[in-house]
């Protein structure tokens, strides 16, 4: 038996349907689940819908007073414990709407087949992913250089055993309450004694995250800045299945040029200098400098870190959007910086 664990946060508009596919494509492939809504108190009534969505198999449904993602997925977690004969777990973000069988289907196989951590490999377009593209992926590869892609990709699956270390055996440090969540549980599982596995899916589609992303890349970064510092030993995890022939799509619809320039122009206010303009654009050689010094500054707080390197993100965010026109030239240009920082890092 497992459980489905839905984090969310006001996603009334959605729950129902994704619920409703969770529990008919678990019935269709002969699974036993538990559905698990932990929900932030959303103000739209998102957890009243779940609980009023008829399903065949049993639902929980918690309610978290704390704002954070981090907040329910460890409510989730704390409830996996809790569940006798619970083999595992698989975390579905409340936002999605592209659910289909064989994203469950791949999970459940991966976790009977002995993974402690499946990380979703999607087809993602390449304006998509920007912090795992521009900052996860390179600083972790250059350390693992088979390490999937999309560490921070939120929907993942853990066995029973890595929800109970997760629980048990470590301090969850104040950045895994938020969106750092996800950084922090993909770095255990690659630096702990875990079986870590890698499955492709289908295009994740769900509500869109750019005019997010000084929020969400600042709460990542700490995350990651402060995760780094407790693990310092090298990684352990065996990566018993990792697809390295990675690839981008070209997006169905594209970022509105203003609001690239926008978040540009923020950037550049933020560091106060005459030596950017409209017409930068951050090289991955600049970019790959700037993501080497920062991990390599002593005596900052993981919070210092994330705010020193924020308006240099968006910097390069901004000019790979502006120049990258076609999902060839995106991709040669993310694995540029990681090749560049295997150089340095020698």
């Amino acid at each position: 038996m497992f459980v489905i664990g839905i984090p969310s946060y006001n996603e009334s508009k959605n729950i129902k349907a994704l619920v409703e596919k969770i529990d008919t494509y678990s019935s269709n492939l002969g699974e036993k689940i538990i559905i698990v809504n932990s929900d932030n108190n959303s103000p739209d009534g998102t957890s009243k819908v779940f609980k009023n969505t008829p399903t065949v198999h049993k639902k929980i449904s918690i309610i978290t007073k704390e704002i954070g993602k981090g907040y329910n997925i460890r409510a989730i977690f704390e409830e996996v414990v809790k569940i006798k004969g619970c083999l595992g777990c698989i975390l579905i973000d409340g936002d999605i709407t592209s659910l289909d069988e064989e994203w469950l289907k791949k999970n459940f196989t991966a976790l009977k087949d002995g993974a402690d951590y499946v990380i979703p490999n999607y087809k993602r377009s390449f304006q998509e992913g920007n912090t795992t593209n521009h900052f996860i992926f390179p600083l972790i590869q250059y350390q693992i250089p088979n390490c999937p892609m999309q560490l921070i990709a939120g929907d993942f699956a853990l066995s029973k055993k890595y929800v109970q270390y997760l629980i048990n055996e470590i301090v969850w440090h104040k950045y895994a309450y938020t969106y750092g969540v996800d950084i922090f549980l993909s770095l255990h599982a690659l630096y702990g004694d875990f079986n870590v596995t890698e499955i492709e899916l289908d295009r994740k589609v769900h509500n869109p995250s750019f005019h997010k992303i000084e929020k969400m890349f600042y709460e990542v970064a700490s995350s990651y800045y402060e995760t780094k510092k407790i693990l310092t030993h090298l990684p352990k995890s065996k990566v018993i299945k990792s697809n390295k022939d990675y690839s981008l799509i070209d997006p169905i619809y594209k970022i509105d040029i203003n609001i690239i320039k926008n978040q540009k122009n923020n950037a550049i206010n933020m560091l106060n200098t005459s030596l950017y303009n409209d017409d930068y654009i951050m090289s991955d050689k600049e970019w790959s400098k700037i993501l080497f010094d920062n991990e390599n500054i002593k005596g900052q707080s993981s919070s210092q870190l994330a705010k020193n390197i924020l308006p240099f993100f968006l910097l390069r965010v901004t000019s790979y959007l502006q120049s990258c026109t076609n999902k060839s030239v995106a991709l040669k240009s993310i694995f540029n910086v990681s090749h560049e920082l295997r150089n340095m890092y020698r």
